[in-house]
């Protein structure tokens, strides 16, 4: 088995009451100031209503405290089998990360869409992770701050799976599963 997941399960194995009786029972953890990581189930998130490739896929956001250069993001999801054991089973996933936006409709309306900055894999389906990912602090699109974004992502597989998002970067990282809670932390969309 691998190692670097064994403290994972660990955790994960004395959280999954909680994780199962809250959907809102995460855990977020700052490894080091650039290192932020959050761990859940897909068992406690509703399926995106985008599909990813035509799959079943699920949503977690998160806002950066501020305007930065680039980012880094990994996802590792694992199969726990539902008997307690020392094993998991790694679960290739693919995600994009999107970017939610004011986009203009006519004259006077503006609506808010996401727009997809960066995917962890290719039209040959080989995955790059983690994903980084630079932007222009004078381009309103491509610019990493001041917005939430949307990570979304699938395993190909109808079973609940454990995952971490893993987010590197210098600036602060809230995370969440409701874009409106992470809105309400002063994040202007432009």
């Amino acid at each position: 088995m691998n190692s670097k997941w064994l403290p994972r399960i660990i955790i994960l194995s004395t959280l999954i009451p909680a994780l199962y009786s809250c959907t809102e029972s995460v855990i977020t953890e700052v490894k080091n100031e650039n290192v932020h990581e959050y761990i859940n189930s897909t068992g406690n998130l509703k399926q995106s209503g985008d599909r990813l490739e035509e799959a079943p896929a699920y949503e977690v956001y998160f806002t950066l405290d501020r305007t930065i250069e680039c980012i880094s993001v990994s996802l590792e999801t694992a199969n726990v089998p539902e008997r307690f054991t020392d094993e998991s089973i790694p679960q290739k996933s693919f995600f994009v990360i999107e970017k939610l936006m004011d986009i203009r409709n006519g004259a006077d309306k503006t609506q808010k869409a996401y727009i997809q900055i960066g995917k962890n894999y290719n039209s040959r389906w080989e995955v790059h992770n983690p994903l980084k990912i630079c932007g222009n602090t004078g381009d309103q699109v491509s610019r990493l701050g001041g917005s939430v974004f949307r990570i979304r992502f699938t395993t190909f597989d109808t079973r609940p799976v454990y995952f971490t998002v893993t987010v590197y970067t210098e600036a602060g990282v809230n995370f969440g599963t409701d874009p409106a809670i992470l809105l309400q932390g002063n994040v202007q969309v432009k």
